[in-house]
């Protein structure tokens, strides 16, 4: 008997370049350059030592997406990517500008 665990931690920059097609959607694509760390660990629940795997790398992601505004604050979002992951999707919150 044993147990896997697996973790994944990506630091970078993103970066945008927005283009509006239609009023309330807000369509863009952009990059992110960074650093991805991948730690597996087994526990194999016995006297015998764990085994932990640790491997990072640089990443680059290419992504596509939309927001659509429900009101002027509150939109729903996804997006395609290539790198870091296929499909995000959420809510987006726009800070008041002041």
């Amino acid at each position: 008997y044993y147990s896997y665990k697996y973790s994944r931690l990506i630091i970078g920059a993103r970066g945008y370049v927005h283009y509006a097609i239609v009023e309330k959607l807000d369509t863009y694509g952009g990059i992110l350059l960074g650093y991805k760390s991948d730690i597996s660990k087994i526990d194999y629940n016995d006297n015998s030592p764990d085994d932990k795997f640790t491997d990072g790398k640089t990443t680059l992601n290419i992504f596509a997406g939309c927001r659509y505004f429900f009101n002027d604050k509150i939109a729903g979002m996804a997006e395609l990517g290539w790198g870091v992951s296929i499909l995000c999707i959420g809510v987006s919150y726009k800070l008041p500008n002041n």
